[in-house]
């Protein structure tokens, strides 16, 4: 199975929002269980194949962790890893999410998201099936 994600969806936030609801939601009900592996196109126009259900993801921007709060009803279990960039951005998302996930506080940091803060040692150790990032992160 091949989806096309993105052609006409290019902000980062709502590209990698898309691809969260896309993986985790959508796939296993376009078909059955047997869904996987999963091809995709991203946000570059490269086609990547997923090889099975994520069970632990890599968040390049903390931001979509709202995006995946609202197709999973305990979004933190299912992080590997995450951005502090919402946590430093916008600390009152960060504490509404704090209040009613509080392992939140227990997920692994790889950085602010950008840049320089971004530490790829941190990335590699949060051993994700599924890393998700945007657009501008790849530069």
């Amino acid at each position: 199975m091949t989806v096309t994600l993105f052609n006409v969806f290019r902000p980062p936030f709502l590209a990698g929002a898309l691809l969260v609801f896309f993986v985790v939601a959508l796939a296993p009900a376009a078909g059955s269980a047997e869904s996987w592996p999963l091809t995709v196109v991203d946000g570059a126009d490269r086609t990547v194949t997923i090889a099975k259900k994520p069970e632990a993801i890599l968040l390049g921007s903390g931001f979509n962790l709202v995006a995946l709060s609202l197709i999973h009803p305990d979004p933190v279990s299912l992080l590997a890893g995450w951005s502090q960039d919402m946590k430093s951005d916008n600390p009152e998302i960060y504490a509404g999410f704090a209040r009613k996930f509080p392992a939140i506080e227990q997920v692994p940091l790889i950085g602010d998201g950008g840049g320089g803060g971004l530490s790829f040692e941190a990335l590699l150790t949060t051993k994700a099936d599924l890393a998700i990032f945007a657009n501008w992160q790849a530069d």
